[in-house]
């Protein structure tokens, strides 16, 4: 599954095909991947946007301050 299978490249998909082929030795093997999105069932669906500055505060904290002019 995937978030956004519209959005996936053939070329990706091409990628994917063969990497399987080299990785388990089958040359010429016909592969069919099908992608489908992930709709409801992702566990962690809105958790980025209640949680999105948690960060904030270690990224700032070495940094120095701006100074006004």
């Amino acid at each position: 599954m995937c978030s956004h299978p519209d959005l996936l490249l053939d070329s990706y998909s091409r990628y994917l095909v063969n990497a399987l082929r080299t990785d388990f030795d089958m040359p010429g093997t016909p592969i069919r991947l099908t992608m489908r999105g992930q709709g409801d069932k992702n566990p962690f669906k809105g958790r980025r946007d209640k949680n999105a500055g948690a960060l904030k505060k270690h990224i700032t904290k070495g940094l120095p301050k701006a100074k006004k002019t």
